[in-house]
């Protein structure tokens, strides 16, 4: 389990917010954070709700945007 940076992209939930939780994925560490199931990807129409940062190594920092995920029924 690695340590993950999650900031929130959205007004509903906490805008700005930066919470560090521990997580076996950033998908995992989002949804810990903001209780908002997320997937990974790009979008033209539609806004990141989140970005997770995370380092593997101190020279290096990754950071994925997550997105809604659409079509859960």
């Amino acid at each position: 389990m690695k340590n993950f940076k999650v900031v929130s992209l959205t007004p509903e939930l906490t805008p700005g917010a930066e919470h560090v939780v521990t997580a076996p994925t950033p998908e995992a560490a989002a949804f810990k954070a903001l209780g908002v199931d997320v997937v990974r990807g790009t979008s033209k129409s539609a806004r990141p709700i989140a970005r997770v940062y995370w380092q593997d190594t101190p020279e290096q920092t990754n950071m994925v945007r997550l997105y809604t995920r659409i079509g859960i029924a």
